[in-house]
């Protein structure tokens, strides 16, 4: 018998999301039917925490509830952004035990992954690009570093301010538009389009 990843035998069966996972494994546990479950529990609910972590309630970071988890609630004048503030300088103890140093409620699970950089740290947004670089700019793997035929290049910065990406051009060719064939490490074409045909390879 097949698992949902094809393979003879394997642990894996689809969720309540159809996510395949090994659910036997009790380091998935917290991850089974997550990607859909509402924060009752409940999968496709559509309940969601407010800004005090209420599942399902409608406050937001002007109510009182939200006030009381505050470091200095008469002095705060915007929500909770952790690229640019400080954790715990923005909530007391209260709020740093409800909401992570993602701004995201405790109780989602999530443990400050949404906003970790590659480096560990919080808040910067720091990601690999494409050479496998910690806030590189894809210019660690050119056709000088790799001996590829290949230069690599940032094609523009994402919502971080860091590339999240890279462009890979053909140095070396038979013609010009052999050369300029432009390819990305995720299987899309300069446009974004999917390619079955990529010349490009790691």
């Amino acid at each position: 018998c097949c698992g949902c990843d094809g393979v003879p035998n394997s642990p894996k069966r689809l969720d309540g999301c159809n996510v395949c996972l090994d659910q036997t494994n009790e380091n998935n546990t917290r991850l089974i039917n997550a990607t859909c479950n509402g924060c009752d529990g409940v999968v496709f609910s559509g309940l969601v925490y407010d800004d005090c972590c209420i599942c399902g309630g409608g406050a937001n970071y002007t109510d009182q509830c939200f006030l009381d988890l505050l470091a200095d609630p008469d002095n705060t004048t915007w929500a909770f952004e952790p690229y640019t503030m400080n954790f715990s300088g923005y909530f007391n103890d209260k709020g740093m035990r409800t909401i992570d140093e993602c701004g995201e409620c405790r109780a989602w699970g999530y443990n400050g992954v949404t906003c970790l950089g590659c480096d560990g740290v919080f808040g910067l947004g720091l990601i690999e690009d494409s050479c496998g670089t910690c806030g590189g700019n894809c210019s660690t793997c050119g056709a000088n570093e790799t001996g590829l035929p290949f230069n690599c290049s940032a094609p523009g910065l994402g919502w971080t301010g860091m590339d999240q990406t890279c462009e890979f051009v053909r140095s070396e060719g038979p013609s010009v538009a052999f050369i300029n064939w432009t390819a990305f490490p995720n299987g899309t074409d300069e446009f974004g389009n999917a390619t079955e045909d990529s010349w490009y390879e790691r």
